[in-house]
């Protein structure tokens, strides 16, 4: 998901880059979720609930596909942990209340836009949904792509060393892909 928004020019704010942030945050919540024993416990599946609201208010049918992305890979994985859903719904709600106050002072105005923002999508794309939801290519140059391939490899290596508890290995190798990042 992070290489979704590779390129080697300086991006500006957008939603695109809004909706990869709060991907990034529900990933991260994803690799440190347990169950919740603990209030520490509580970060990730908190972080989770602020990533979506930020996925939502980029891309509110983005987060539809990363909600059932999450839930699948939960259920194959054996995460899925009731209490840390719970948790991650009701911050992500509350989130979503607490923008919408910020935006528009209100929770019903707010509503309204967000209907008629998709009357607009429908009246421009048709009636289909199949417009709503799409997937862009990546336009990469030889330098790029190079760059690409290399540190999915280096990524690849890292998780491999990850995997045969090697923490040596994976640490030089996650040193090597900051370089290459950095050198960007």
């Amino acid at each position: 998901i992070g290489l979704m928004y590779f390129s080697t020019r300086m991006p500006t704010p957008s939603y695109n880059s809004l909706s990869l942030h709060g991907m990034m945050l529900v990933l991260i919540g994803l690799w440190h979720a347990q169950p919740v024993t603990k209030p520490a416990h509580l970060f990730a599946w908190i972080l989770m609930g602020i990533g979506g609201w930020c996925v939502f208010m980029a891309k509110p049918s983005t987060v539809l596909v990363l909600a059932i992305v999450v839930f699948v890979y939960m259920l194959l994985s054996k995460q899925l942990h009731p209490k840390g859903i719970l948790v991650t719904g009701i911050t992500g709600v509350l989130a979503l209340v607490c923008g919408a106050y910020a935006i528009d002072g209100s929770l019903g105005i707010y509503t309204e836009k967000l209907v008629e923002a998709a009357k607009n999508v429908s009246l421009i794309m048709g009636d289909t949904g199949k417009s709503i939801f799409r997937i862009d290519l990546i336009a990469l140059n030889f330098y790029e792509s190079l760059v690409f391939i290399a540190i999915a490899a280096l990524s690849g290596a890292t998780t491999w060393a990850l995997l045969r508890e090697r923490p040596s290995i994976a640490l030089g190798l996650m040193g090597t892909v900051t370089a290459v990042a950095l050198l960007i």
